[in-house]
């Protein structure tokens, strides 16, 4: 998921029917039990939490205009359309901006396990990775928390939202032949939602995360090993530390209930990274955007409730 934090971010956003900018929370945030199993209609959702689907189907596509990596100057383009399966539960949460194992869920606070991944990318020709190994695709798995302070609603039929999260994971390489392990991360984020905003079919977004990493995971981007120098290259020793930010700033527009237009932009801020020095650091700040759109054509007549605040 460090590959292109942009583009993962994107791409989660532009084919999940879950909006990273939703149209949900119908209840005030106070802090009820766990439910015990899935809330139904007819006695609609716990405080806090939101009735959704259980299942949903459809097909999703979008474009993102990325980089390979923090600090990278390098671009990863991709289009891409496909469909999609959402699957809900008061356990497993799949498609939802990926796959989640929650442990706790309350109306303020939510403990899950989640998985991520990256794109991968082909060194350019005459880049500063030219004649170095291609990066692979990366995957994630670790705990997350999540912590809302306000889930409020407006006059307008809308809602405000503002919570912080925190996680740990573990970071794997693979070419689909072999896995490498590239150690633990660590991130912080914060994210502001404003839901139907003015009583329209607008939801905004803004998300900012921060990164931390052991050594392996910084290697994998930024070391040059002496059998790699050149001229214009010098050999590099990556040491762990703080990988980078991110901010980001995203709209989502439903012409339909079951039609969702997404557009988001990203700005990396990398400057300060532990491993600023490297050759392969190129920039301190990089600009990338997606646009992409979800079309539901199935879901289920039955609801799950969950607290809906991502």
């Amino acid at each position: 998921m460090r590959r292109s934090p942009l583009a993962v971010t994107l791409l989660l956003a532009c084919l999940t029917v879950q909006p990273m900018l939703p149209v949900q929370a119908q209840a005030p945030a106070v802090e009820p039990p766990v439910t015990a199993g899935p809330v139904v209609a007819e006695t609609g959702p716990a405080d806090g939490f939101t009735l959704k689907p259980r299942w949903e189907f459809g097909i999703g596509g979008g474009y993102l205009d990325s980089f390979d990596y923090p600090g990278s100057s390098d671009p990863n383009r991709r289009g891409i359309a496909l469909p999609f399966f959402v699957y809900r539960s008061p356990v497993v949460r799949l498609g939802d901006g990926g796959l989640r194992a929650v442990a706790l869920e309350r109306a303020r606070f939510k403990v899950d396990v989640s998985f991520g991944g990256g794109l991968s990318s082909s060194a350019e020709s005459g880049g500063v990775r030219d004649g170095l190994p291609d990066l692979d695709f990366l995957f994630e798995v670790g705990p997350r928390a999540q912590l809302v302070f306000v889930n409020r609603a407006m006059p307008d039929g809308g809602r405000w939202q503002f919570s912080s999260s925190a996680a740990l994971r573990y970071v794997v390489s693979t070419d689909f032949s072999s896995l490498d392990g590239l150690g633990v991360l660590g991130e912080l984020g914060l994210s502001a939602v404003r839901r139907r905003v003015a009583g329209t079919r607008f939801d905004l977004i803004a998300r900012l995360n921060a990164v931390v990493a052991e050594d392996r995971l910084h290697e994998y981007y930024y070391e040059v090993a002496p059998r790699f120098a050149t001229a214009t290259r010098a050999a590099f020793d990556a040491g762990s530390g703080y990988l980078g930010s991110e901010l980001f700033l995203g709209a989502a527009y439903r012409p339909t209930p079951r039609v969702r237009l997404f557009a988001g932009i990203g700005q990396s801020l990398n400057g300060g990274a532990a491993n600023e020095g490297s050759p392969l650091f190129e920039t301190g700040e990089a600009t990338g955007f997606a646009i992409g759109f979800a079309w539901t054509l199935a879901q289920s007549e039955d609801s799950v409730g969950i607290v809906d605040v991502d």
